[in-house]
């Protein structure tokens, strides 16, 4: 909150009531000379919500307070409700609701009134990004199988599919990972990685968001490219890819398999022929040299 050099009543009023006691006392230290009209009493209000603040009104619960009323040998009156059960935090309180109304009401505004709402500015500054700290975890724990066996088992039909058939496209749905991965990255990773299986983020996919989510929903150890036994990322993101490992003769299966995100795929572009193929296929590869040169590798092939 920032204040005018002379807020109005009902803004001192609410910074004095949430200000904690010790700083209100650290920045008012002496009381000027006053009469107590209301001891200081303590007490419980109701605090009312409403829900999206547009909603019916309900009780939320109760919460504690502390009043107190003084009269300043100048004869201004001041009163004050303060959160908690601090007596002196009241009488203080008070006593800078009656100054607001006399000649030092800009002088204490500026000493007193300003650094505490100064402080409540950064209060609520650390609360908002502890709730954004805890939006990133809620959102973590969101995008995935909703009915996994079915879900899951479908998407490696598909899966299979594609791998067993070159060209081939199909479509896969289920999960919803967070940007910038795809729906299509997403149900890959969920299906064909697990803790066993070392992950590679490459580019913007090695970012907080997609690291929880993998966390959550995975548990798959986040590597380097050279350790890597799965890599998600744009083909770009990737290079180059002679870093990943490739498979030995007596175990193809040991290379990287990399998931690469594309803006879309088509059957157009590069031909495709050779086992898995009938008699030729087509698809918009991003390049053919580097497939050209993992092809020569066979069999120990990524």
């Amino acid at each position: 909150m920032t204040l005018a050099s002379l807020p109005d009543r009902k803004t001192w009023m609410a910074v004095l009531a949430k200000a904690p006691p010790a700083r209100l006392a650290d920045l008012l230290p002496d009381l000027p000379t006053h009469t107590v009209l209301r001891q200081p009493e303590i007490g419980a209000v109701m605090v009312r919500g409403r829900v999206g603040a547009t909603g019916a009104a309900f009780n939320l619960g109760e919460m504690t307070v502390t009043r107190a009323s003084v009269r300043l040998a100048t004869g201004e009156v001041g009163h004050a409700w303060v959160q908690g059960r601090d007596k002196g935090h009241a009488l203080r309180a008070a006593a800078v609701d009656a100054l607001m109304q006399g000649d030092l009401a800009a002088d204490l505004a500026a000493r007193v009134l300003q650094p505490l709402a100064s402080d409540a500015q950064a209060r609520r500054a650390v609360r908002a990004a502890k709730a954004a700290g805890t939006k990133v975890i809620a959102d973590a724990l969101e995008g995935g199988f909703t009915e996994a066996p079915v879900q899951s088992a479908r998407a490696f039909r598909e899966i299979l599919e594609a791998m067993a058939r070159p060209g081939w496209i199909r479509r896969v749905q289920g999960a919803a990972p967070p940007v910038p991965l795809s729906v299509a990255a997403g149900v890959a990773l969920l299906v064909l990685t697990d803790p066993t299986t070392r992950l590679h983020l490459a580019g913007a996919a090695d970012c907080p968001a997609v690291r929880d989510w993998v966390a959550f929903h995975i548990g798959a150890p986040l590597s380097c490219a050279e350790d890597a036994d799965f890599a998600v990322g744009t083909w770009q993101a990737l290079q180059p890819i002679h870093r990943f490992k490739i498979g030995q003769p007596d175990y193809p299966d040991r290379s990287a398999t990399l998931i690469v995100e594309v803006d879309r795929l088509a059957n157009h572009g590069a031909a495709l022929t050779g086992p898995g193929i009938e008699t030729a296929a087509w698809l918009n590869l991003p390049e053919t040299a580097a497939f050209r040169a993992n092809r020569a590798l066979f069999p120990a092939t990524r």
